[in-house]
């Protein structure tokens, strides 16, 4: 039998190391690929940290996309029109 993946275990960033690189880019937001737990997360100096969703379609409404709005970014399940906030 096939087990599902749940996401213990996956591999994220290390965050004195991603802010270190983020310092260096003057940047204060990093926005990474899935690691099967999406989140944002604030991190200690302002940087901001934000996981992608793993756009799993066939396990329910885990699909989702990071939108950078005027208010800043905001997560929305896809194909929403742009005219919507």
């Amino acid at each position: 039998m096939r087990r599902q993946f749940d996401g213990e275990g996956a591999a994220d960033v290390d965050p004195a190391a991603a802010m270190a690189l983020l310092r260096e880019a003057g940047a204060t937001t990093l926005v990474h690929g899935h690691t099967h737990r999406p989140a944002s997360d604030t991190w200690p100096g302002g940087f901001v940290h934000h996981v992608l969703s793993d756009w799993d379609l066939d396990h329910g409404a885990r699909a989702e996309v990071l939108r950078l709005t005027a208010e800043g970014f905001a997560r929305m399940p896809p194909g929403r029109g742009s005219d919507s906030r």
